[in-house]
């Protein structure tokens, strides 16, 4: 049978290369990604839009307008199972005040506004009261062998 093989060298490579093409500190003019919440009532899959996603967007107390902001993502590490890993700074979702929400995950927008991945929870998770809240670290995996 014949096989494709990733070396590791080509896999910290191509995850540090995607990862300047979702967002990039040394562009000019920078290009900054966004990690965008999504309401719980919104079921995605492979076929959801962008404009889906936008209409299905969470507003809560100290959520920023347009979802936070994705600068940069750490040099890429080789992942336990194969390829290699890029992670970006954790980002704080905290609930402060206001009516609650559902959060059914988050989506990954580059700096062109395309959306490059789409983070679903299950269970959906409430922010209901002051306390509530998580840390997501966006991270996306390349060039796994089979």
């Amino acid at each position: 049978m014949d096989t494709p093989l990733y070396t590791q060298s080509a896999a910290l490579a191509e995850a540090n290369a995607v990862g300047k093409t979702i967002c990039n500190s040394g562009a000019t003019p920078p290009l900054v990604g966004k990690v965008r919440l999504f309401n719980a009532l919104l079921t995605p899959s492979l076929l959801t839009t962008a404009a889906e996603l936008e209409a299905a967007e969470l507003s809560f107390s100290g959520y920023p307008a347009g979802g936070y902001s994705l600068t940069g993502f750490n040099p890429a590490i080789l992942a336990a199972g194969g390829g290699a890993v890029i992670y970006a700074p954790t980002i704080p979702v905290s609930y402060s005040e206001g009516a609650p929400v559902a959060c059914g995950g988050y989506w990954v927008q580059d700096g062109t506004g395309a959306v490059r991945e789409v983070y679903i929870y299950s269970p959906a998770r409430n922010l209901a009261m002051v306390g509530d809240g998580w840390p997501i670290v966006v991270s996306l995996g390349y060039g796994k062998n089979a």
